[in-house]
């Protein structure tokens, strides 16, 4: 049984809030995905953000992606 949550409003470790594109919980799985339109120097940073704070939910398995619609590349956002 799967959730998929799209515009996914996360409280993090510092009570900001965090908001995922895409979160999808499995069990004890954790997969993240962030949409960009273009490539951004911080894009990386924003999501190994979102990667930590998911990964403290006590998760065992958490991964992140980048998906860029425009070139259809998804690169594995790693801690």
């Amino acid at each position: 049984n799967q959730l998929i949550y799209n515009e996914k409003d996360v409280s993090s470790k510092d009570n900001s809030i965090l908001r995922l594109d895409r979160l999808m919980i499995c069990g004890n799985k954790a997969i993240i995905i962030d949409y960009k339109t273009s490539q951004g120097i911080d894009d990386v940073v924003q999501v190994r953000n979102y990667l930590n704070n998911i990964n403290l939910c006590g998760f065992k398995n958490v991964s992140a992606y980048l998906l860029y619609v425009d070139t259809q590349a998804l690169i594995e956002v790693t801690f």
